[in-house]
């Protein structure tokens, strides 16, 4: 039949053709026969950090056996100063941490990223940082709320869903206000995996700087340091972070501004200034560095607090600062003739952890 090289080619090229048509594609293969075909799962931990879109297509590696799905709230923003009122914004609290351990997952995943709360401006509020949430409900992180321009503070996140851990973020710093200028209360560091958000520091009387905000993510945290609250005096330090990293220093007498945090530490509140001598503004929130991811090797953690903004009878606004990401609550800003803005929250971010 095959008496001819010809004919046999031709006849091993039919069948090879065949063959080629018969093998299934990766999506027809049953998800977990996936990767013995792909041959590209390798034994470890991989992770994936997720700060922005809205769906995730779980990878065909994925444990179902062994893996924890985490999250964490959006912060939320520092009020304005409020010079009616002769007080400083309170500082915004900082987001929820929430995790689901061994979920089995295929497909398309939907998700949502809780957004940053927004710093108020001209005499108003903050606004509460947004939900973070991955498969609707099997894990949802709370945002951190609000500072107000009475100076209260906004609460940490909490309430959320996700058996497996559940720690609160923490609250922001107060202003209590008195006869004179006074600065903003610092921001609530975020949660994290080894515990909950510590507070924002608080301007605890007249003519004082900015509190120091709050470290995230429990650990050696700890919380942001509050102003003395008096004449010319330094802002509060921020507070410590998870591994023992120094919070952002408060800044010194004479309107100096904070020092920003790190590695989740909270960033320093601004001083007070008398007469122009100085313009104190708030040291940012340390981002967190918890998680590096496995493709992009971008580092991801729970953020520090927003040091207060300082405090000045001049008329330049000395703002609290940002949260650090993720989910780092905003500054309150400083009341004085011109009122300053409150310092904007983080937003949250979502990570997923499996081990072969």
């Amino acid at each position: 039949m095959f008496n001819s090289p010809m004919k046999r080619f031709c006849f091993a090229l039919a069948v090879w053709g065949a063959l080629l048509v018969s093998i299934p594609t990766v999506a027809q293969v049953p998800g977990m026969f996936q990767p013995l075909l792909l041959g590209m799962c390798q034994s470890g931990t991989t992770t994936v950090i997720l700060t922005s879109g809205s769906t995730w297509t779980v990878d065909p590696c994925f444990n179902a056996a062994d893996n924890i799905i985490a999250a964490i709230g959006g912060g939320g923003g520092g009020a304005s100063g409020n010079a009616g009122a002769v007080r400083g914004g309170g500082g915004g609290g900082g987001g929820e941490y929430r995790a689901a351990c061994n979920v089995a997952l295929s497909g398309v995943i939907a998700y949502s990223i809780g957004a940053a709360g927004t710093g108020g401006a001209s005499v108003s509020n903050g606004t509460a940082g947004g939900n973070t949430t991955f498969n609707s409900t099997t894990v949802v992180a709370n945002g951190g709320g609000f500072g107000t321009t009475a100076g209260a503070a906004g609460a940490g996140g909490t309430g959320g869903t996700g058996a497996c851990a559940n720690f609160n973020g923490g609250s922001g710093g107060t202003a209590t206000g008195g006869a004179t200028t006074n600065g903003g209360g610092g921001g609530g560091g975020a949660a994290g995996p080894s515990g909950v958000g510590k507070s924002g520091g608080s301007n605890p009387g007249s003519n004082g700087g900015g509190g120091g905000g709050g470290g995230a993510n429990g650990g050696s945290s700890t919380a942001g340091s509050n102003s003395a609250g008096s004449t010319n005096e330094a802002g509060g330090a921020g507070g410590t972070g998870p591994t023992g990293t120094a919070g952002g220093a408060g800044g010194t007498t004479g309107g100096t501004s904070g020092q920003p945090g790190a590695n989740g530490s909270g960033g320093g509140g601004g001083s007070m200034g008398i007469g122009g001598s100085g313009y104190g503004v708030g040291g940012a929130g340390g981002a967190g560095t918890t998680y590096t991811d496995s493709v992009s090797a971008v580092t991801a953690g729970s953020g520090g607090g927003g040091g207060g903004g300082g405090n000045t009878s001049a008329p330049a606004p000395l703002a609290g600062a940002v949260g650090g990401l993720c989910g780092g609550g905003g500054g309150g800003g400083n009341e004085a003739v011109t009122d300053a803005n409150g310092g904007n929250g983080a937003a949250g971010c979502i990570i997923i952890q499996w081990t072969r």
